[in-house]
């Protein structure tokens, strides 16, 4: 028994493991695993193809972000996390931005669950603050649209219209009686 657990262990490593990339300069970097500083600030642990990063891999710039997922030449593409000093995403991407289903969080400010289309939030989202509101309906071009259901800290719920004010910086709904609820800044009730 202890052999055939051994060997669950080691034959998949052998298996799927790429070699360590060559440390000639000039050789090409082509299925293998490698660390490298890119444009002097930049630093890449992970797999590289045809000379690019291709594959699964952790890149970061000191004291800025950190982002572990998938690559596809150059870019963040694939599922990954990007972690920030104050903002965490994690989710997929396409060509180095958000893209398909995801989760945002801005520390102590909101967390995005949902949809995003190069970068915006686009389709069925919820945002959810910190006292216990939220807010979920359809996106599009990272802002709420249309017919949206508000659920407030206190549990009450209210389905309306959702208009941004532009001047008074907050969200408004406008309920199916005519009247208008006006939200606090951080989007709560």
């Amino acid at each position: 028994m202890k052999l055939l657990f051994l060997l669950l262990i080691i034959i998949p490593k052998l298996v799927y493991a790429l070699p360590e990339c060559p440390k000639d300069s000039d050789a090409s970097w082509d299925e293998c695993i490698g660390q490298a500083v890119l444009e002097g600030v930049k630093y890449y642990d992970g797999e590289w193809r045809e000379n690019r990063i291709n594959g699964q891999g952790v890149m970061s710039i000191a004291n800025y972000w950190e982002y572990k997922g998938f690559f596809k030449d150059d870019a963040f593409h694939g599922e990954g996390v990007m972690m920030w000093t104050n903002q965490i995403y994690d989710g997929g991407w396409v060509n180095g931005a958000f893209h398909g289903q995801g989760t945002f969080t801005i520390y102590d400010v909101a967390t995005y669950v949902g949809g995003w289309v190069n970068g915006a939030k686009v389709g069925r989202g919820t945002m959810f603050y910190p006292d216990g509101t939220k807010h979920s309906g359809i996106w599009k071009n990272g802002k709420l649209n249309g017919q949206v259901t508000v659920t407030c800290a206190d549990k009450e719920i209210l389905v309306g219209e959702y208009i941004f004010d532009k001047e008074k910086e907050s969200p408004s709904l406008t309920l199916p009686d005519g009247s208008t609820i006006l939200f606090k800044k951080n989007g709560s009730c």
